[in-house]
């Protein structure tokens, strides 16, 4: 997953476009397939660095394949925790229940599956 925040007043929708098909076309672009728009765009036409003198800025953040370790490592402790029951009460007082949590970590195992198929994947190219 990407994201482009582009600043400055001559950023025209086409010029991000053009950006962004250029991302997703890329050969050695490989995103996960649980994600339908793997890069965003957000467009401000207001100066991008006034007192630098700079007419436009883009940032673009990436999300990389190894934070699945990290997620993995907080799957980790959440299921201890669940395991042991801690904090379960308060979110069955807000109407949660045991499935919710069953169906919450399969769908983190399932974002930690998708990043390593990635990964396994640019290992291979």
């Amino acid at each position: 997953n990407s994201s482009m925040w582009w600043e400055g007043g001559s950023v025209t929708k086409g010029l991000v476009g053009e950006a962004r098909s250029g991302l997703l076309g890329a050969s050695n672009a490989r995103f996960v397939r649980w994600n339908p728009s793997p890069i965003s765009v957000d467009m401000s036409a207001g100066p991008a660095f006034v007192k630098a003198h700079i007419p436009r800025s883009v940032a673009v953040v990436v999300n990389k394949t190894h934070i699945s370790a990290k997620v993995r490592s907080v799957m980790r402790l959440a299921a201890k925790k669940y395991l042991m029951k801690a904090y379960v009460h308060w979110y069955q007082q807000q109407g949660l229940e045991l499935a919710d949590f069953e169906a919450a970590f399969e769908a983190a195992g399932d974002v930690v599956r998708s990043y390593d198929q990635v990964a396994k994947s640019r290992h291979r190219v």
